[in-house]
């Protein structure tokens, strides 16, 4: 039998809660002055992840003040070997599926002045987040990993993946007024105060929100293949949803170079057809989302940082 990850832990419970009971902590208003050194939370869903999560914790910068692990319903050890690795860490046990849920639940908890979302299958640098921390201190709302800027690179990419990945980042930008050169890598951080222009709403994680979403996944389950039941903006179609929803809302927008690296152990939890196809639908999505007479996204075009410039 596989035993539930609470029979598993050890008693520090304190460092562990349900998804539904956390609450939004209070969001500094947007025009509030801003410190030079922040604070970084960091954001990590997990499924199944014990081989490769504790060497992603542990290398993260003495910057990250809080480190937030998300699981998605582990049958292995993956919360155990959360908690044993690093005292800033806490768990939250997110029942609702996909990694956009875990994320959103994650942005929740955190009390940092930034926010870093970052992978716990050891293809992102943990160290990368030192440079996004110093991007945003530098002014910008929100900062974004790409593997195509100058530096970045990528040794995870299939030819499909590098396809898929490059036509719909040159949609979105086509649709969205954007720049994009990367938009399918879910590496990024922005300051906590912007969570309101990226839609993020403290009442979808209520008891009563988590228990009828759980309902309307059970639904969809019932027509389509199991793996395929997620609701919208809870699949990894999350990033494209965020990011856009961060250009449209005229945030000040830099990409620095990321290096991506193979997943050290274990098998992706993305699946290139479903995920990309979410991920499309996102993109037309959130264009009907757009206001009529937005003003474009002159202010949320990235701009290019380079390593050199931290």
């Amino acid at each position: 039998m596989v035993r539930s990850a609470s029979s598993r832990l050890s008693p520090r419970v304190s460092r562990i809660a349900r998804a539904e009971e956390i609450h939004l902590h209070a969001v500094p208003s947007v025009g509030k002055t801003r410190c030079t050194a922040p604070t970084v939370g960091v954001v990590m869903p997990t499924l199944n992840e014990v081989d490769n999560l504790a060497p992603v914790i542990q290398g993260l910068p003495a910057c990250v003040t809080e480190i937030i692990v998300v699981d998605g319903r582990s049958t292995d050890d993956t919360v155990q070997v959360a908690l044993d690795a690093d005292p800033r860490v806490r768990v939250i046990l997110e029942r609702r599926r996909g990694k956009g849920a875990a994320m959103l639940s994650g942005f929740a908890c955190v009390t940092a002045d930034l926010i870093v979302a970052i992978d716990a299958d050891g293809s992102m640098d943990p160290a990368e987040v030192s440079l996004f921390q110093a991007t945003l201190a530098r002014g910008y709302d929100l900062v974004k990993g790409s593997r195509a800027a100058v530096g970045g690179s990528s040794e995870d990419f299939s030819r499909t993946r590098r396809l898929g990945n490059a036509a719909l980042t040159r949609l979105a930008n086509t649709l969205h007024g954007t720049h994009w050169s990367d938009m399918c890598y879910g590496y990024f951080g922005f300051w906590r105060d912007v969570l309101p222009t990226l839609d993020i709403r403290p009442a979808s994680l209520t008891a009563r929100a988590v228990a009828e979403q759980l309902k309307l996944e059970a639904t969809l389950a019932a027509h389509v293949s199991v793996g395929d039941n997620f609701v919208y903006g809870d699949g990894f179609e999350i990033e494209t949803v965020l990011l856009l929803r961060a250009a449209r809302g005229g945030l000040r927008i830099a990409e620095v170079p990321s290096r991506e690296a193979p997943r050290n152990m274990g098998t992706s939890n993305l699946r290139v057809v479903r995920d990309g196809t979410r991920v499309l639908g996102a993109i037309g999505r959130e264009r009907a989302r757009r206001a009529p007479n937005s003003g474009g996204f002159a202010t949320g075009t990235p701009a290019a940082v380079n390593r050199s410039n931290r």
